[in-house]
């Protein structure tokens, strides 16, 4: 009662997990069944696949982990 739908917080966690949620929304579909059975006749390109992946599920964490206090003690 009174608390607005939309707000400022709201619209910054939308726009920084936004492909998060894509990622989700595709996921729920049976789209990456039908890309796993076309990974099995090519196994090299599923390995590089999960190499990206993981690239880029680490690049995001090291995002979100900046502080700056460490480096005042260099």
């Amino acid at each position: 009662i009174g608390v607005p739908f939309i707000t400022p917080e709201s619209i910054y966690y939308l726009k920084n997990y936004l492909i998060f949620l894509i990622v989700a929304l595709l996921g729920a579909t049976p789209l990456f069944k039908s890309c796993g059975k076309y990974f099995k006749n090519y196994p090299y390109l599923e390995i590089i696949m999960v190499i990206v992946l993981l690239v880029v599920s680490t690049g995001f964490m090291l995002d979100e982990s900046f502080n700056p206090f460490l480096y005042f003690r260099f």
